[in-house]
């Protein structure tokens, strides 16, 4: 995740920025532990990567000034920019680099994000703080190979993403003593970050704020203050809804996404057509009008409508059951014992729990008991089948086109509970060099999943950004890149 704005109007840079966050960044400014899209946008202002993707979403060269791919896609020799600097005015080399890209790759801090690469470049494994695998090699001072295991297409846009930043590290390898981006760290405290403008990038950025002030505040009301009355800030970001924003100054930019599994040992999921509509009136409860089927959009985190991507699995969005109907057809033998509904426990609500528990009984739906669960005890539930039907949101890696699949397949995860040899299937297909033919063959994969497994996909949830009145940032630099290239259109 990074964000690029590319403008589209002719308006004068936005200089000094301020934007109020829910949460900041564990050990700013070290990518190493970025975990959520909001650290994603703050470290994508101060960091540069060995490419980037545009705000148009195509890859431009950053640090590498270009690359070469071998013919059997396993070889990539990137090219730097000799004059690429860090923050403290020395030159970023093929070593540092280097560094930087193994550093998910040490063993001996657990805190930290692995990432994907460990899977497919040369010599990754169990590496030791400050070592350099065999697969990312330093050819020259501005020469650096990464050699993989096996032809992986999305390798480019992955090392866009921000955990790939390059910093420089002191002796020690512990701490960022330098960084890469358009701005570079000022201050920083538990409430506060304040980035400006460095004199030593030299890279593509059109509009670089003079500086820019990020506060965390969790009290929507006073950011919806801040934001609409007061006006002292630009934007807000990582908030699920703040009240009264205009339509059009609200932006999109995430890519969160949500599974439903049904319990496969429950005798009343074994009928297909009661699967079907009972995931359907779980979705209903969420419309705000049957009859139109608009999704409410305060539920967007409670429960996330509909399908994740259309070559997947294709689903209307408009409601395929009403509440009488489903009543009439099903609740004359199917709705007397309790169902278990397991949710996040983020976002927990008594008003909606409340409007949404009478949407249910208005269906027949008279015995339902909501369960709110962290992620750690939603796992352990998952694992001991301790639920009927259990969803929960998740954010995917940005820059990974296939990161929707991520929660199916590794260690750890839902892959390991349920999925079987789906993840070995997903790992044959992913080297697929066509993103269409790639996606098609996924789709009849998990299509055979979900009838095997009782196992819903849901569509992605956008986290919204925020903004006042007069500050333009273009849609699609949103969805491909999150450095800031702000300007204003009103004064």
């Amino acid at each position: 995740m990074m964000l690029h704005a590319t403008s589209g109007h002719a308006g004068p840079c936005q200089r000094e920025i301020k934007v109020d966050v829910p949460i900041f960044p564990n050990n700013f400014p070290d990518p190493i532990y970025a975990k959520s899209m909001v650290d994603a946008f703050i470290f994508r202002q101060v960091l540069d990567n060995l490419v980037a993707i545009s705000g148009d979403g195509h890859l431009i060269s950053a640090i590498a000034k270009s690359w070469r791919i071998s013919r059997d896609g396993l070889i990539y020799d990137f090219f730097l920019d000799p004059e690429a600097k860090f923050s403290d005015a020395t030159k970023i080399t093929a070593n540092d680099v280097a560094i930087s890209l193994n550093r998910p790759f040490w063993v001996n801090d657990p805190r930290k994000n692995r990432g994907v690469l460990a899977n497919f470049v040369v010599g990754s494994e169990n590496l030791k703080t400050g070592s350099i695998a065999s697969g990312t090699a330093v050819v020259g001072k501005n020469h650096l190979r990464i050699t993989l295991k096996k032809p992986y297409p999305p390798l480019l846009k992955i090392l866009a993403y921000s955990l790939y930043g390059v910093v420089k590290l002191d002796q020690k390898y512990e701490q960022v003593i330098a960084t890469t981006g358009p701005m570079t760290v000022h201050a920083a405290s538990q409430d506060s970050i304040l980035i400006k403008r460095s004199q030593n990038f030299k890279g593509f950025a059109k509009c670089v704020p003079d500086s820019v002030e990020f506060r965390k505040i969790n009290d929507i009301g006073l950011v919806s203050k801040r934001l609409l009355k007061d006006k002292s800030i630009d934007f807000a970001l990582g908030y699920e809804q703040i009240p009264h924003v205009p339509p059009a100054d609200m932006m999109p930019i995430s890519i969160g996404y949500g599974h439903i599994f049904l319990n496969k040992n429950r005798a009343e999921f074994l009928d297909s057509e009661f699967r079907h509509d009972f995931v359907e009136i779980m979705r209903n409860g969420f419309h705000e009008n049957f009859d139109t089927g608009e999704f409410t959009k305060k539920w967007l985190l409670f429960m996330p409508p509909t399908v994740m991507v259309p070559e997947y699995y294709r689903r209307e969005s408009k409601p395929t059951i009403s509440p009488l109907q489903f009543r009439d057809k099903w609740c004359n033998r199917k709705c007397d014992r309790p169902f278990r509904i397991v949710l996040n426990q983020m976002q927990r609500s008594r008003l909606r729990e409340k409007e949404f528990l009478g949407f249910l009984r208005g269906a027949g739906l008279r015995n339902i008991r909501i369960i709110y669960l962290q992620f750690e005890e939603w796992y352990r539930a998952l694992k001991r089948g301790d639920f009927d039907l259990i969803a929960f949101a998740y954010m995917g890696t940005y820059s990974d086109p296939d990161s929707y699949l991520t929660p199916l397949i590794g260690d750890n995860s839902i892959q390991s509970i349920l999925s079987g040899n789906l993840a070995d299937e997903i790992e044959k297909i992913r080297y697929t060099s066509s993103d269409a033919a790639r996606r098609l063959l996924y789709s009849q994969v998990l299509k055979k999943f979900e009838s095997e497994r009782y196992f819903v996909p849901l569509e992605y949830i956008p986290m919204r950004l925020y903004k006042r009145d007069g500050i333009d940032i273009p849609f699609a630099s949103f969805k491909y890149d999150l450095r800031l290239d702000v300007q204003k259109t009103v004064f």
